[in-house]
């Protein structure tokens, strides 16, 4: 089945990055609303394709599992053509000039100056939650279930972060390309303390509601105690995360890609991965202190990055 379905959804790739891209540069040059537009555009298709070719509705073919995968490539191919064809037709705050196909290499090279690094701290990212749920799984499948339950709350808890480090990543590069350093600086504390204020705020709502959240997902008993400890955990590291992705918003803003790929080397492998497997393998502790790996790891990115804020590197970085 998930073969199936991967060799459907792959087929979308392609129109997702571009997607991707576009919606990125556009933030980057100040306009949110275009790329949340289209957004809630490839929402809506993706949830009726799904509901259509899974089950069958309106006459279309009942496909199950590959038909939430053509859903989702129809969905993901719309957005990329929407979006595609307000650039073209100079609708928006960016437009593709004549002969923007042609390939220029002093841009690739800038490009991928700045873009390897983002990429391979992501990819180190991913990889690290699947050696993290490695780690889960020695342990028991409840907490294996436990664990898919709070990565369900923990993607909701990253939006506010998410939204701020758009901002700040965009408010930095765009001070910077004007000559505003001094400026530019006080748009990333400013956005970082926007950011922390809101997720410290959000932190409680989840700690004090984490056996609500976790019993909508699961009515097990054990299964709803360890995902409670790892929901508590998970909204105690509330305001870290918070400093974390908007301070790393802010250097990407100003082409300083390859501190947050180290700081996610020390954070994640060296103080999660670490303290995780002498907890799970060597201590043998019980799995409160799995769950509490999370919290040296988001220590040590946020010392790093405040530190690296605080200093004037990431201003005289060219891009």
């Amino acid at each position: 089945i998930a073969v199936d379905y991967l060799r459907v959804v792959l087929v979308a790739t392609p129109p997702d990055a571009v997607l991707v891209v576009m919606g990125f540069g556009l933030r980057g040059a100040g306009d949110t609303r275009t790329p949340l537009l289209v957004g809630v555009v490839v929402a809506v298709v993706n949830v009726i394709g799904n509901y259509l070719l899974i089950f069958g509705k309106f006459g279309f073919p009942q496909l199950g599992p590959t038909g939430a995968a053509c859903g989702t490539a129809i969905a993901f191919t719309t957005g990329a053509v929407l979006l595609f064809a307000l650039l073209v037709r100079e609708r928006l705050v960016l437009r593709l000039p004549a002969g923007w196909i042609r390939p220029e290499v002093a841009v690739i090279r800038r490009v991928l100056a700045v873009g390897m690094p983002a990429a391979a701290e992501h990819l180190l990212i991913q990889i690290g939650f699947v050696i993290y749920f490695s780690f889960a799984a020695a342990y028991d499948t409840t907490a294996v279930a436990a664990y898919v339950i709070g990565v369900r709350i923990l993607a909701l808890s990253f939006l506010p972060g998410i939204g701020f480090s758009v901002a700040a990543s965009a408010l930095v590069g765009q001070n910077l390309g004007a000559g505003q350093p001094q400026q530019a600086r006080q748009s990333g504390w400013g956005a970082s303390g926007l950011s922390l204020a809101l997720m410290s705020a959000c932190w409680v709502g989840i700690f004090l509601a984490a056996r609500p959240i976790a019993t909508l997902f699961v009515d097990a008993p054990l299964v709803v105690d360890a995902a409670v400890l790892f929901i508590q955990v998970l909204a105690a590291t509330q305001p870290l995360m918070a400093l974390d992705f908007t301070l790393a918003g802010a250097l990407r803003g100003a082409g300083d890609t390859r501190f947050p790929l180290l700081a996610v080397l020390l954070g994640f492998y060296v103080c999660r991965l670490g303290f995780a497997y002498q907890v799970a393998f060597v201590y043998e502790l019980d799995l409160f202190w799995l769950w509490f790996a999370l919290v040296p790891d988001y220590a040590v990115r946020v010392v790093l990055k405040v530190g690296r804020f605080r200093s004037d590197r990431w201003e005289r970085i060219r891009v």
